[in-house]
């Protein structure tokens, strides 16, 4: 007979040291930890996400209705039942698990027979096998996120906004991407004639990663090309926009469009209400082969905003830098952008790289170090403390209307409404070289073509680089502006300008190239050196205009004077730095200083080129009387001397420079100011040593001081 086992007693210590060993046991208190943590790291953020998708969002509400946080099963249908639920949900599905059915069927055989090839065998390149066979799982789970996503808003099925997967979502990079050897396809391709539908049009935020070494080769059919192809920011869906994301060392060549092209490393092109801020891209953009309306730039092919309200801005794009090197055949480039449409604004923008146009297809081909062409027939534009750095080149043999050049901007394409410029700069040389059969060539060390109609407005503007055109009917330069009838306002321009082999004019004005009726100047200043036109020649512009306090160097070489120069006050060296030279500039927007050439406040100091005139540069050769050569070097008339590194002599302790040879009076690098060429005097001192006698117990002997490389002098015995 079993003995019934009697239940023992509840104890209270008995149970304490029970719990007591669990907590002191480390393992027991890690996966204590770790359940909390995963609680509360996952667990919570799964449920709020789950329970996100039964509340309206703020896209939504506004299109379908309700109030933001309504209950509804909106998103749920939407994934489930919607027309896109089969390439987004159901599609991809089936492909999962069909490719994870065959992924297994032939896993498992293959994966056991390299399984015991690497453990149980000695085959030769056993490490490079083992190597191999994990390539797969590096590759970025981002990449191939980023991938399905131009995959899904390319496809051709989507027919209206609703059925786009970025309709009013936001895009987050969670990481760093690097795309090499990849062949990207641009989100958003919107080939020709679907325009926004196939766009990408929701939020994107970077979130301060970098995509690097995107690569483009021809487009597959796209017109659109960049990162993104087409974006579609549409501002009655709410406040949309591109943000903080780097794209650097990128590659992207054309080889010709169907109808129109838009090339931008960012966006080929970017539609509607919104803004872009904080984007950075470096790389290059090669366009092969020519095609009509093909609109390159180095941030974005075209910006075209939408348009309403003529006085309204649309599209804004704040913070951004591009150092893109364009060549090829656009019919418009620009550094930073290849187009600005109405109702746009760019500001606190720059650009660094070259813009190349060679052999157009088209009758008016625009380049520009910044952009390309602005245009304001719905709407003005703006443009506000950007820079351009890079240089532009454009060539063309063909038989066009118009071809326009300028150091910021090429032109204004379509003038209707305002377009303004202010507190921009550019330091680009710019070169043009066209047909005899070409009817006007503008080129303009700011801005190209500034339009026949007074709508163009340049204020608190410089530019510094060369102008030079040859060939065509007429070749019209200025080393600020080539043509057009502008206000502008407290701009100066220090470039030399070289006008040649015109069938008809070849204007080098110093200012303004072709003024039209209209234009009016205001403290502004010619400050090149040599004007060189075949024709014609002038030291600020041609004909009478409305011109107030402006000036020009007196001692600008002009080889012609063909045309009636207006009355310009004429500046000297001494006077141009002087403390008063530009006295009609706003000192809160100006860095103003006695003895240099003003620069703008707002640029960044990176931006600024302030190299000045030739003229005002003088050289100062440093004669070393026997000592090691030192380098001579230029320095700004009225400024001061860079101190060279100390030259070397031997036997010699160097002293300093000074004024004459003879080392009367030292040079005071500090606070001596240059007034010509000069040249500056090395001293040395001898370096001396003691020479003491011992006489070992005979008479004393005086100890002698002896120049470095002399003898002492003989005793008798």
């Amino acid at each position: 007979m079993k003995r019934k086992r009697e239940r023992r007693p509840f104890n209270k210590t008995r149970l304490k040291n029970q719990i007591l060993n669990v907590v002191k046991n480390p393992f027991n208190m890690i996966v204590a930890i770790s359940l909390v943590i995963l609680f509360c790291l996952i667990v919570i953020p799964l449920l709020q996400m789950i329970a996100s998708t039964f509340t309206l969002a703020r896209a939504e509400a506004k299109r379908y209705g309700g109030e933001v946080g309504d209950f509804t099963l909106y998103y749920w249908r939407y994934i489930l039942v919607s027309k896109l639920s089969g390439a987004t949900l159901w599609g991809p599905l089936k492909n999962s698990l069909v490719v994870g059915f065959f992924t297994v069927v032939v896993s498992v055989p293959l994966g056991s027979i390299l399984g015991w090839l690497m453990v149980r065998s000695d085959i030769p390149g056993k490490k490079l096998l083992g190597m191999l066979v994990v390539i797969p799982y590096m590759i970025p789970s981002w990449c191939k996120a980023l991938a399905w996503l131009a995959a899904i808003v390319n496809d051709e099925s989507i027919t209206t906004y609703e059925d786009n997967p970025t309709f009013g979502k936001t895009v987050v990079l969670g990481a760093d991407l690097d795309l090499s050897g990849k062949n990207w396809v641009p989100i958003g391709n919107g080939k020709f004639g679907t325009d926004t539908v196939n766009a990408f049009i929701g939020d994107f935020d970077g979130n301060g990663h970098t995509i690097s070494n995107l690569t483009i080769d021809d487009s597959s059919g796209s017109d659109r090309i960049g990162l993104f192809g087409n974006v579609y920011l549409n501002g009655s869906w709410g406040p949309l926009s591109i943000q903080n994301v780097t794209v650097e060392n990128a590659s992207i060549t054309t080889n010709g469009f169907t109808g129109s092209g838009y090339v931008g490393v960012l966006a080929g092109q970017v539609i509607g209400e919104g803004s872009i801020s904080g984007c950075t891209v470096s790389g290059v953009i090669r366009c092969r082969q020519a095609c009509n309306n093909l609109f390159a730039g180095g941030m974005f092919g075209f910006l075209n905003p939408t348009t309403g309200s003529t006085d309204k801005i649309y599209l804004t794009v704040d913070g951004c830098f591009a150092d893109v090197a364009i060549t090829g055949a656009p019919m418009y480039a620009g550094g930073f952008a290849g187009y600005l449409g109405s109702c746009g604004k760019i500001v606190n923008c720059g650009s660094v790289g070259d813009v190349t146009m060679t052999e157009p297809y088209a009758n008016m081909p625009y380049a520009g170090g910044f952009i390309g062409s602005l245009e304001t027939m719905n709407g003005s534009v703006m443009i506000e403390s950007c820079y351009a750095t890079g240089n532009v080149s454009l060539t063309s043999s063909t038989e066009e209307i118009m071809i326009c050049a300028g150091g910021f901007c090429g032109g204004i394409d379509i003038p209707e409404k305002a377009a303004s410029i202010q507190g921009c700069m550019s330091s680009g040389d710019v070169a043009v070289t066209a047909s005899e059969n070409i009817s006007m060539v503008l080129a303009g060390g700011f801005i190209g073509n500034g339009a026949d109609q007074p709508i163009l407005t340049a204020a608190n503007s410089y530019s510094t680089g060369d102008v030079t055109a040859a060939n065509g009917t007429n070749v019209l330069c200025g080393g600020f502006i080539g043509y057009g009838a502008p206000t502008v306002e407290s701009c100066y321009s220090l470039g030399n300008v070289t006008s040649k082999n015109a069938a008809n004019y070849a204007w080098a004005f110093g200012f303004s190239g072709y003024t039209v009726t209209g234009a009016s100047f205001t403290s502004c200043y010619a400050l090149g050196a040599s004007m060189d036109g075949e024709t014609h020649t002038a030291s600020f512009l041609n004909g009478n205009h409305s011109l107030n306090n402006c000036f020009y160097y007196e001692g600008m070489e002009l080889k012609e004077t063909n045309v009636s120069n207006p009355t310009v006050t004429a500046l000297s060296e001494d006077a141009i730095m002087g403390a008063t030279a530009f006295s009609g500039f706003d000192s809160n927007v100006w860095q103003l200083s006695t003895g240099s050439i003003p620069i703008l406040a707002g640029i960044p100091d990176g931006a600024e080129k302030t190299d000045k005139p030739i003229y005002l540069l003088k050289t100062i050769t440093f004669d070393t009387q026997g000592g090691t050569p030192v380098d001579s070097q230029p320095a700004a008339k009225n400024g001061t001397v860079t101190k060279p590194a100390d030259p070397a002599r031997e036997g010699y302790t160097f002293g300093g420079w000074y004024k004459e040879a003879a080392c009367i009076t030292a040079w005071n690098f500090e606070s001596d100011t240059v007034e010509t060429d000069m040249t500056l005097y090395a001293k040395w001192d001898v370096i001396t040593y003691t020479v003491t006698f011992d006489s070992c117990g005979g008479s004393a002997v005086d100890s002698q001081t002896i120049e470095s490389g002399g003898k002492a002098a003989h005793f008798g015995e």
